[in-house]
C-alpha cells in the first residue's frame, strides 16, 4: 500500500478548494487518553529583586515546618496528616523565613515533583517564591482522589511554611495540568493558574479573579488541547505563551514570563512591586522586542508584543506597543502565516484521521513504513511549520498506541502485540512503551521477551517499580 502521506494529497487539495471563512478544527485523540488525566510591605535588595511579601508576622506555630527547610536547597517533606502525600519544597535562599511569600504549587504527570522545582528554583531566588513539588500525584489516579491528597500537601504547606495566601499559584504539565485545572476549578482561594501542554476548564467554574497561563510548544501533540483551552478562558485575564519545544516541561524563560505575568496581575503582588523592578522587567521586554524588530520577524514581533502587552497592562505602559502590534498584526507577513498556519491545520486534520483508522485496519509492515516516512518528514529543516506539525503527529500516534494498548492488554487480545510495536517505533525511548510491551508478553508466557522488553523500559528510564501491581505475571518474573 502507498504511503499514507501520499495518498492524503488529494484531501488536501480538496480541503482547500473548499475553505470558505474562518476554519474550526477537530482533532483526534483516544477519549480514554482524557479520562486518565481527569496588603503589604515591601523591600528590594541590592540585585533588584523584588522581595513580596505580607504584613502579617510569620506565624509561630511554622517552626515545625521551617526546621525541615534549609534555604537554597531542595527537601523532601511528608505531610504530618498523611505520610504518604510528600513533597519537594524550594525556599528562596536571600529570605529566611522573616517573611510570607507567594507559592507555586507544580504538578508533575509521574509524581516527579522534584523535577520542576530543580528546574525553576533560579526563578524561586528571583522572585522571591516557595516552590512546590507533589510526589504523590500521576497519570492514572482518579481526579477525585488526585485532589483529596493535593488539598493535604497545600494545608500541610500553608501549616507549617511562611505561605502568603493571598498568592498561591497552581502549576502541571500535562496530566498534571488536569489536576491544577481541577483544583483552580475546586479551591476558590487560588490566585493564579500555569496549565502546560494539557489541561481542561469550565470557566464557569472558576472565579473572575483567577489570572490564567497556558503555555505549549509548537511541536506538542496537545498543541491544538491548549489552543482550544485559550478559546475557554478568553474572558479571563488570560497569557498564552507559545515555544518551539514538545511535549514536556517547559524552559526557564517561558516559566519566567509565566510569573511574571501572575505576580503583575496579582493585585497584592502587582501594589507591592515597586517601580524600579517593574521597570527593569519592562525594559528587558523593550530590548527583546527591539532586536526583533531588527530581525523583521513580523510574526515573532505580534506573539511577542501581544505578551508584553498582556503582562504589563496594569502598568498602565503598553500604549506605544499596542500601536506597533497594530501595524504588525496587518503587515503582509502576518497576513501570509495565518493562511499557512490553516492549511496545515487542515492537512494535519486529514493525516490524524487516516492515522486514526489505520490503528484497526493496517498491519506492523504498513506502520514501519508509515513511521519512517513521517519521521523523515519531520527532520526536513526548510519548512519549521511542517516540521512541527509531522512531530506533533508522531506525538499523535504514540499517546494514541498508549491508549488503545492499555485497551487491549487490559482485555487480554492478541492485538496488543500489533499496537505495542507501533508505540515502541514512534516512541522507541519511551520506558512506558517498553514496561507495556514486557507486561504482554510475560501475560502470554513469553518470560525472556517480557524480561528483555523489562530490562529495556529500565534502561529508558522506567524506576517505579510499585507499578508492576499493575501487571502480576510480569512482577513475578522480575522478583522471581
Amino acid at each position: 500500500m502507498a504511503l499514507l502521506i501520499t495518498k492524503i494529497k488529494a484531501l488536501f487539495l480538496f480541503n482547500l478548494l473548499n475553505q470558505k471563512g474562518n476554519l474550526i478544527f477537530f482533532f483526534f485523540l483516544p477519549t480514554c487518553v482524557l479520562l486518565l488525566f481527569s496588603e503589604s510591605c515591601q523591600e528590594v535588595n541590592q540585585n533588584n529583586k523584588k522581595i513580596i511579601t505580607s504584613d502579617n508576622p510569620v506565624p509561630e506555630n511554622l517552626s515545625r515546618g521551617m526546621g525541615r527547610i534549609v534555604p537554597g536547597k531542595i527537601m523532601n517533606v511528608n505531610t504530618t496528616t498523611n505520610p504518604f502525600v510528600s513533597y519537594s519544597v524550594y525556599y528562596p535562599v536571600d529570605n529566611h523565613f522573616r517573611t510570607n511569600l507567594p507559592v507555586v504549587y507544580f504538578f508533575d504527570p509521574h509524581a516527579d515533583g522534584k523535577l520542576p522545582v530543580a528546574t525553576y528554583k533560579k526563578l524561586a531566588d528571583e522572585f522571591n517564591l516557595i516552590l512546590i513539588g507533589c510526589n504523590s500525584i500521576e497519570n492514572g489516579m482518579l481526579i477525585q482522589n488526585s485532589l483529596v491528597l493535593a488539598q493535604q500537601m497545600i494545608d500541610n504547606c500553608a501549616m507549617y511554611l511562611p505561605v502568603n495566601r493571598e498568592i498561591q499559584i497552581v502549576a502541571g504539565f500535562s496530566g498534571g495540568g488536569q489536576v491544577a485545572c481541577q483544583l483552580a476549578m475546586n479551591y476558590s482561594k487560588l490566585s493564579g493558574l500555569i496549565t502546560c501542554s494539557g489541561g481542561t476548564i469550565d470557566p464557569n467554574r472558576i472565579t473572575p479573579s483567577l489570572n490564567i497561563v497556558s503555555i505549549a510548544g509548537t511541536e506538542d501533540f496537545n498543541y491544538h488541547q491548549m489552543l482550544t483551552f485559550n478559546q475557554s478562558v478568553s474572558q479571563q485575564n488570560h497569557l498564552f505563551i507559545e515555544t518551539t519545544g514538545a511535549h514536556q516541561w517547559p524552559d526557564e524563560s517561558a516559566m519566567r514570563e509565566a510569573i511574571q505575568f501572575q505576580l503583575l496581575s496579582n493585585e497584592i503582588s502587582e501594589a507591592t512591586t515597586s517601580d524600579s523592578v517593574i521597570n527593569a522587567w519592562r525594559n528587558e521586554w523593550e530590548q527583546k522586542i527591539q532586536q526583533i524588530e531588527k530581525s523583521e520577524d513580523s510574526v515573532l514581533l505580534q506573539k511577542i508584543l501581544t505578551n508584553a502587552i498582556n503582562i504589563f497592562k496594569r502598568s498602565n505602559r503598553v500604549s506605544e506597543w499596542e500601536k506597533k502590534l497594530i501595524v504588525t498584526e496587518q503587515s503582509e507577513a502576518c497576513h501570509r502565516f495565518k493562511i499557512k498556519q490553516q492549511n496545515i491545520f487542515s492537512h494535519e486534520k486529514a493525516i490524524q484521521h487516516l492515522l486514526n483508522e489505520a490503528f484497526s485496519t493496517q498491519d506492523t509492515t504498513w506502520w514501519k513504513l508509515e513511521l519512517a516516512e513521517l519521521t523523515a518528514s519531520s527532520q526536513n529543516k526548510k519548512s519549521k511549520m511542517e516540521t512541527a506539525m509531522y512531530k506533533r503527529l508522531l506525538g499523535f500516534i504514540g499517546i494514541a498506541a498508549y491508549s488503545y494498548s492499555r485497551q487491549l492488554l487490559a482485555s487480554d487480545s492478541d492485538d496488543a502485540a500489533r499496537i505495542l510495536f507501533i508505540y515502541k517505533t514512534a516512541e522507541p525511548d519511551n520506558s512506558e512503551a517498553w514496561l507495556l510491551s514486557a507486561a504482554f508478553q510475560a501475560s502470554k508466557g513469553n518470560a525472556n521477551q517480557a524480561l528483555n522488553d523489562f530490562h529495556m523500559a529500565e534502561s529508558k528510564g522506567f524506576k517505579n517499580f510499585s507499578r508492576l501491581d499493575e501487571f502480576p505475571s510480569l512482577r513475578s518474573l522480575v522478583f522471581r
